[in-house]
């Protein structure tokens, strides 16, 4: 891991909260983007940022009305050394 954790970026342009997504692991940020610094080697933080975001599309997708779209949500993942 590096010194300074898995920086993570999270974007949205639909109905994905990016911003409790971040929370999660003690980021922040607004609904539509948002950041955080998991301090985890870097294969586990990309497994469990991909997995939380997996979780809230999947909830936030159920019972989509013909001509909705599906929730799209951007992730940016690096290791820093800060």
């Amino acid at each position: 891991m590096a010194v300074g954790g898995v920086r993570v970026s999270l974007r949205s342009r639909d109905t994905v909260n990016v911003a409790e997504i971040a929370e999660q692991f003690g980021g922040g940020g607004h609904k539509m983007a948002s950041g955080c610094t998991v301090n985890l080697p870097l294969a586990d933080a990309e497994a469990a940022v991909i997995q939380a975001v997996q979780k809230s599309i999947g909830t936030g997708s159920a019972g989509l009305l013909p001509g909705e779209s599906m929730p799209v949500a951007l992730l940016r993942i690096e290791a820093t050394k800060e």
